[in-house]
């Protein structure tokens, strides 16, 4: 028997291939002219790719799937995931974190010591608020990643609504 480790994972991975063929099939069709059913399957993409997130996080042990009294911070319901509101409140807030949090993200990337000393520490903490405070003003300033931010909407926005 598979560990829930690697069923979470492959559920992840399954999830996301299910949301590119979503997003496909919405593009095809969009391209062919049927606009709603276009749009009906990129809901279901989204949905599928919140899917991925969560089992992913799961399998990672970041969230968790209890069955009763889930806190909606980090445990949840296996049938939440019924909820379409639910999976796409989970990924709509995954991206505002992404917005908050991405410089710190970043910068953790980049970390490659096992060992860090306390002026090592100070400096990476240093430079993430400082690019959390650039994205902050490029943000509030109509800068390059607010106008991204606008077109992503803008372009989701017109094609919900025609």
């Amino acid at each position: 028997m598979a560990s829930k480790r690697n069923l979470y994972q492959t559920l992840a991975m399954e999830s996301l291939a299910n949301a590119r063929w979503f997003l496909a099939d919405a593009k095809r069709l969009r391209r062919v002219g049927s606009r709603g059913h276009g749009v009906a399957f990129a809901v279901l993409s989204i949905e599928e790719s919140s899917k991925a997130l969560i089992y992913r996080l799961v399998s990672l042990g970041v969230l968790r799937i209890v069955r009763r009294k889930p806190n909606h911070i980090t445990t949840f319901t296996e049938s939440e995931l019924l909820n379409h509101q639910f999976k796409q409140r989970v990924l709509a807030n995954f991206f505002v974190e992404y917005l908050r949090y991405g410089p710190f993200y970043e910068a953790a990337q980049g970390l490659r010591n096992t060992r860090y000393s306390k002026t090592e520490v100070q400096e990476l903490i240093l430079r993430a608020i400082h690019g959390h405070r650039v994205m902050q003003v490029d943000l509030q300033s109509d800068g390059r990643s607010a106008k991204e931010v606008q077109r992503l909407f803008s372009a989701s926005w017109n094609a919900s609504t025609t």
